[in-house]
């Protein structure tokens, strides 16, 4: 991750400078405790940017629904549909949504 090796950077440098007595073992503390608290905010936000944008696919369904065509007009384009199918529709087709099931035996194996 880029945040371990942004810490781990830091704290290779801080013993480089340490080494050569550029700066003392209490900056080299504080230098480590700023980098361990850049790296969490740096993580922070990248959480919070991976949540914004999760949160955005709901705005784009939004968008996409608001686009579709009513109902309405597809209701009307199948009536009219519709209505030309039951000049053509053979004798034997059935007239009513009914289904029924007559001496029918089942079993849950």
């Amino acid at each position: 991750q880029l945040g371990c090796v942004f810490y781990l950077s830091c704290g290779c440098a801080c013993v480089v400078l340490a080494y050569k007595e550029k700066i003392s073992s209490a900056q080299l503390g504080l230098v480590l405790l700023y980098a361990n608290q850049l790296q969490r905010a740096l993580m922070d936000y990248l959480m919070g940017l991976a949540s914004l944008e999760t949160n955005f696919v709901s705005v784009e369904r939004i968008a996409e629904y608001s686009r579709l065509e009513k109902e309405e007009e597809i209701f009307e384009e199948r009536c009219s549909q519709d209505v030309q199918l039951e000049e053509h529709t053979p004798n034997y087709w059935p007239s009513e949504g009914r289904i029924s099931i007559k001496n029918v035996r089942m079993r849950y194996l």
